[in-house]
Formats: structure tokens, C-alpha cells, sequence
């Protein structure tokens, strides 16, 4: 992108422990009650600069985001992403642009990437139900701002795109509460010239909650909930649930496959009890059905680094516990 001629338009453009009883002899030994699992303790919002890895793309974030990359071969298309939480809203930074060179066997279909490459992305957004709410096009930069309402949450995103690199930005608010939304601070602060922030390495290694209140109810089983085992038709798409205090999850990121996996050709899928807490954030973790060599810790990894929107009760985020399977194919 030519980033530093156009750093202050669109900075401009964004702004608009278990217990046993003891037992008398002669008494019949009750099984012990299953204790709930401990919960994780997040930590408060402190909005500060962080860097992609791949380019010169910052944000200020409530916490040190979770950072991710994707290669798409089949259309050449490389994807780095930014993702952080903080009192029920997600912020995300993603980065598109051309991928690596390479073979395109076993793919179902193929495509180059260029300016069609943003075009099928507004497409399926498009079929995903997002609006576009405004346009502006300046030199060789377009800027869209897109509107998803679903009945589980609202999603805005700003997209930024290079009509010349074909490279385009995404900055996302994913929330319940509009008045909850730190837009101001997360837009405005975006750069396309590096200028702020250092580089977020490997950010987090889980997506981090906020503090956690004197609210600690008891983890609880939703009876329609939608199963972050079915990821979203895109990622972020607001849910389509019909009840809106359900979780809704906005970002699963897939479990890379290990070498020596690969190596020994071990597949199958792994199956994961976890808890969702109130506060944001992927608590206990049981495991189910387990694979060898690194998959199940793979799967645990991925696992904690989704991000959510609690469940609530009486507009109170609650625990939920949910299975999560990942499954592991070589082909």
C-alpha cells in the first residue's frame, strides 16, 4: 500500500479442589461431588499500540491481541490477523493480501489474486447479510464501512483497499451494547505506515478476559446454544440465533498440524469440554476424546484463543460449558 500518502486520510475517514466428607465405618461412600472448574482471572483494559508481524499495520488495543496468519494457496491469499476482548466487545485488526506463490493441487478450485479477490470478499459478506452503510474513494484508496445485525450481536466493520496492491484492511467491533464500544480509541489509532506500536510477535496465547466480579455462578449448560464446534459461516458473522443472550462466537481459529503428526500420518479428531467464562475468556479445559504426537495440544492451543461473547442471564454474563472438536485430516 502507499501508506504514508494516504496515512491521514484514512485516519481522518475511521474517525467519522475436590473434598471428601469423612465417613463413619459401616457407612456407604457416596461419590463426591464434581467441583466447578476454577476460573481464570483476565485482566483490566489498557489501550496500547501493537504491530503486525507481516506489514506496517497498527492499532491500539485494550490488551495485547491474539495474532494469527492463514496462506490460502488455492487463491494466493495471505490473511494476518489482530484480535483482543474487552467488556463484551471484540476488536479485530485483519490484513489482506497476496499469498505466497504456490502449487494449486487438491484444490477444488483456484483463483489469482487481484482486484476480484476483494470483490468476492464484499460478496460473501454480502451474503452473510452485512450492509454497506457508506463509501468514500479518494486517490487510490476506497474506504467502506459494512453493518452486520444479528439477533446474537452486531458486528461494524471499516474496510480499507488499495485498488492498486489489491491488499485491503478490515478493522472490526463485534458487541451487544453499542454504548460499550470503544470505537474512538480502536479506529482513529489505526496506521498503515507503522508509526505506532511495536511488533506483537506472538501476542497473546489465549484471547484475555476482563477482571472477574463477585458474579460467580456456576458454570451452566445452555439448552439451544449455538456450538462453537460449527464454526461461523464467516468468521465474525454475527449469530443468527434466535435468542440473543446465548454465547455467540465470533473467532475460531484452526489448530496448526504438527510434523511429527503429520509424519506418522495420525488423524482423527480431538473432542474438548471447555468452559466459556463470563469474563471473555476460555477457562477449564477437558479433554474427551484425545489424538497423539502435539494434535491434542494443538486443539487446547486453538481452543484458547477464541473469542466469544459470554453467554448471559438476565443481561449478566454467565459460564457456559461446551464441547469443541477439532478434527485433524492429512488430506
Amino acid at each position: 500500500m502507499a501508506v504514508k500518502k494516504h496515512a491521514a486520510f484514512v485516519a481522518a475517514l475511521l474517525l467519522s479442589v475436590v473434598s471428601f466428607a469423612g465417613l463413619a465405618t459401616g457407612q456407604t461412600k457416596k461419590p463426591a461431588p464434581t467441583p466447578a472448574p476454577a476460573l481464570i482471572n483476565g485482566e483490566a483494559a489498557n489501550w496500547q499500540a501493537y504491530r503486525a508481524n507481516n506489514s506496517n499495520i497498527s492499532a491500539v488495543f485494550p490488551k495485547r491481541p491474539v495474532w494469527g496468519e492463514t496462506e490460502d494457496r488455492c487463491n494466493e491469499l495471505a490473511t494476518e490477523s489482530m484480535t483482543a476482548y474487552s467488556d463484551e466487545v471484540i476488536y479485530e485488526i485483519n490484513i489482506f493480501s497476496r499469498g505466497k506463490e504456490e502449487d494449486k493441487f487438491n484444490c477444488a478450485s483456484t483463483s489469482f489474486f487481484g482486484a476480484s479477490s476483494f470483490k468476492k470478499s464484499l460478496a460473501r459478506r454480502g451474503r452473510d447479510g452485512a450492509t454497506i452503510v457508506s463509501e468514500v474513494e479518494r486517490g487510490q484508496m476506497q474506504a467502506k464501512e459494512l453493518k452486520w445485525e444479528g439477533s446474537g450481536s452486531t458486528r461494524i466493520t471499516y474496510v480499507l483497499y488499495d485498488t492498486k496492491t489489491h491488499a485491503w484492511v478490515e478493522a472490526t467491533m463485534t458487541f451487544r451494547d453499542a454504548a460499550k464500544v470503544k470505537a474512538n480509541e480502536f479506529v482513529s489509532s489505526i496506521k498503515l505506515d507503522g508509526s505506532i506500536g511495536t511488533k506483537i510477535d506472538k501476542g497473546n496465547t489465549a484471547i484475555i478476559g476482563d477482571i472477574l466480579t463477585a458474579n460467580k455462578e456456576t458454570p451452566s449448560e445452555e439448552k439451544k446454544p449455538a456450538d462453537p464446534a460449527s464454526p461461523p459461516k464467516q468468521m465474525g458473522t454475527p449469530s443468527k440465533t434466535p435468542n440473543p443472550d446465548l454465547m455467540v462466537v465470533i473467532t475460531r481459529p484452526k489448530p496448526g498440524y504438527t510434523d511429527l503428526a503429520r509424519r506418522r500420518m495420525e488423524q482423527g479428531k480431538v473432542v474438548l469440554r471447555a468452559t466459556f467464562q463470563a469474563n471473555g475468556m476460555v477457562g477449564n479445559i477437558e479433554v474427551k476424546e484425545s489424538l497423539k504426537f502435539g494434535l491434542t495440544e494443538a486443539a487446547i492451543d486453538a481452543a484458547r484463543k477464541m473469542a466469544f461473547l459470554p453467554a448471559r442471564r438476565n443481561g449478566v454474563p454467565v459460564n457456559t460449558i461446551k464441547t469443541v472438536e477439532y478434527a485433524f485430516y492429512i488430506y
